[in-house]
């Protein structure tokens, strides 16, 4: 498995993650997921 978790061209890579949260940077609707509310619930105590 060793040197199969390289991403070969960075540059495309962060290109095609920036253009994914800038299609979804103004998404508004939703909820968050109980999952984090747990997690955060656990960090407090």
């Amino acid at each position: 498995m060793k040197g199969q978790l390289v991403i070969p061209d960075w540059s495309a890579f962060s290109t095609v993650i920036g253009d994914i949260f800038e299609s979804c940077q103004d998404i508004v609707e939703g909820n968050v997921s109980l999952f984090y509310k747990r997690l955060l619930m656990k960090s407090r105590c």
